[in-house]
């Protein structure tokens, strides 16, 4: 009996300092927020000083070059594009693909400068004077950033230039590490007007800068695109694909392992996994075409690209609620979005999917959501449009159209 006890108390000890330990970690995580806020409230007042400076320096009348001209000059600025790491020859491959659909548009050119943050930190120190020159010499409309660490550069580019700052938020930048939020959150206080690629993100960046929208990453409409061979549909052994390298822990790589485990131990069904890892584009085109479900497990996501590669397919998906899966799942069948990370509801919901092989309405809504490049590529040319329009000195940051979710109409 008094061993007993005696364990009672041990395990009534051990769960009280794992309740004190959470409380610590909570009470820490809101500090580092509320230290950070004010820090921000400070970075926003100097944004809108760059603003008031900015439009003292222009002489009164003048209206900014892409008001008057048909042609609006962009400098994309991003850590990550298709070709810049040897070691992730694919990374940013969206980036270059919306760079690509805003020069087939027309009525733009774009100059492209990359950060090459996989180096180490330091490449952001260094570039913030290159990317401020090449802004300067360009006589550029808009410096369109991507991801919150590339926009180190924008308070000089704000202060010391007439080019109009854009930056968009991926994910790990807004939900990531405690600093890298800092940095990025700094960062869009001196923004004319920030994008989240998803409602999540742009919900955490709305007290900053109120000119924030929604625009996913697009989804090229070319490549993924065609009916799906019936015959490499019956195959004997189903394919279920991981989204991404089993090496990024926020993929949650074990538990769709676990899922595939019970998935032959519980329902008798057993499939061959395959890994959206160092493919090309044509590649994961035919493994997402020949495939019978895709299945994501992500602790957080912005607007994960798979999803919607996936869907352009019209490829069954079972996730996770993360990002904006919720969103673009809504109304497609056959498929399921599971609220936690469940693994028995994640398996049997794969199993019903695997057994009904049929494929789902995914392309459809994609096309609704105007997630397409061609879509994408118009909002975006909407909103540098917006920014270039000649605005009255009070109100230097123009309005941009919105939808109820936030995203650009």
């Amino acid at each position: 009996m008094a061993g007993v006890r005696a364990g009672v108390r041990a395990r009534t000890a051990q769960a009280g300092r794992l309740v004190l330990h959470r409380r610590c970690v909570l009470l820490r995580q809101h500090l580092f927020d509320g230290v950070c806020f004010a820090v921000l409230r400070i970075f926003r007042a100097a944004g809108d000083v760059c603003v008031l400076v900015g439009a003292a320096a222009r002489r009164p009348g003048a209206s900014r070059r892409c008001g008057g001209s048909s042609l609006v000059k962009i400098l994309v600025v991003t850590n990550m594009y298709l070709g810049s790491n040897r070691a992730s020859p694919w990374q940013g491959v969206f980036v270059t693909e919306q760079v690509d659909a805003l020069r087939r548009s027309g009525g733009c050119t774009v100059d492209v400068l990359v950060i090459e943050g996989y180096r180490g930190k330091r490449e952001y120190l260094s570039s913030i004077r290159q990317v401020w020159k090449a802004a300067r010499a360009g006589r550029y409309d808009v410096v369109h950033y991507h991801f919150g660490l590339s926009a180190c550069s924008a308070p000089l580019v704000r202060l010391f230039s007439k080019a109009r700052v854009v930056i968009t938020f991926h994910g790990t930048d807004i939900l990531g590490p405690l600093w890298m939020r800092a940095v990025s959150k700094s960062m869009a206080c001196f923004a004319h007007a920030c994008i989240g690629v998803s409602a999540e993100i742009s919900s955490r960046l709305i007290r900053l800068r109120r000119r924030c929208v929604t625009i996913p990453c697009a989804v090229n409409e070319t490549v993924f695109a065609g009916d799906r061979d019936d015959a490499l549909m019956q195959s004997a052994v189903p394919i279920v694909v991981f989204p991404s390298s089993p090496k990024r822990p926020e993929k949650n790589y074990p538990l769709f392992s676990l899922v595939l485990r019970q998935l032959a131990e519980q329902h008798g069904i057993r499939v061959q996994e395959r890994h959206l890892d160092g493919l090309d584009r044509g590649e994961v085109r035919d493994l997402l075409a020949h495939a019978a479900c895709l299945l994501m497990t992500s602790t957080r996501e912005g607007s994960p690209q798979s999803v919607k590669e996936a869907m352009a397919l019209d490829l069954p998906v079972v996730s996770v609620d993360v990002g904006n899966v919720r969103q673009l799942l809504d109304g497609v069948s056959p498929g399921m979005v599971v609220f936690d990370h469940d693994a028995g509801r994640l398996t049997n919901e794969l199993a019903d999917v695997l057994k009904a092989g049929a494929r789902s309405n995914g392309r459809e809504k994609l096309a609704a959501l105007g997630c397409f490049s061609a879509d994408v590529s118009a909002k975006l040319k909407d909103l540098y449009t917006s920014l270039c329009r000649p605005s009255r000195f009070a109100d230097d940051i123009p309005e941009v159209k919105k939808n109820d979710g936030g995203a650009l109409l």
